[in-house]
């Protein structure tokens, strides 16, 4: 796909504004909901170009890391579509299977719409890292597509490589890897012949073991 937000969002780029909107709106809940949670530094999981880095995370936080492992897309992110964002820390070209954060390094680390390329065990261990990796009431944010409910855990897209897992199916790798969902949310404006929106905000849990058996707590809004 083309270095383009058009490319990134698989020729959908129409979508991105509402997308953007109601990522926005979440930023602004947590603001008011966690005064625990600092604002200072967050990291944008395979960010491609930069999209979210630059229309959500850099308008609420001072310094923001983009991970992506393709190294055209970060050549464009540094080059051109993030060359103006004063809040862009650092650009890291790697893998989400092999990306290690520093533990206690961000207040909120966002992962959106790359799931779907990381396999489950991978993305238990990379879900254990991230949480290691959060400062003391940071949030581990993941938006990604779902499967519609009633149909199937897992549907698989081989020509792109993919798969889109089911929100049950979600949660219960959040579970797996310590981790407790404190919020999730629908995106509400989306086109209906799309696959759903999921939005969870997570933390890691107190007791893991606690966490794995009971599911945690969790509020919808």
């Amino acid at each position: 796909m083309p270095p383009t937000v058009d490319g990134m969002l698989g020729g959908l780029s129409e979508v991105a504004p509402v997308d953007e909107k109601e990522s926005l709106q979440l930023l602004k809940r947590l603001k008011s909901s966690r005064p625990e949670m600092s604002w200072s530094a967050a990291a944008d999981l395979g960010g491609g170009i930069g999209r979210v880095t630059k229309n959500v995370l850099a308008l609420h936080f001072q310094k923001v890391d983009l991970i992506e492992q393709n190294a055209s897309l970060t050549s464009m992110a540094k080059k051109d579509y993030l060359a103006d964002c004063s809040q862009l820390r650092a650009i890291e070209t790697s893998g989400l299977q092999t990306w290690k954060p520093k533990p206690s390094t961000y207040d909120c680390v966002w992962m959106q719409w790359v799931a779907g390329y990381v396999l489950d065990p991978h993305f238990v261990a990379l879900l254990q890292r991230v949480g290691a990796s959060l400062t003391p009431g940071g949030v581990f944010v993941v938006k990604e597509n779902v499967t519609h409910p009633a149909t199937c855990a897992l549907w698989m897209d081989h020509a792109d490589a993919s798969t889109i897992r089911s929100r049950q199916y979600f949660e219960e790798l959040f579970r797996l890897a310590g981790l407790r969902v404190v919020r999730c949310t629908k995106q509400q404006q989306w086109p209906a012949d799309l696959y759903p929106i999921q939005v969870w905000v997570l933390e890691p849990a107190a007791d893991p073991s606690a966490a794995l058996l009971s599911g945690g707590q969790r509020t919808a809004s």
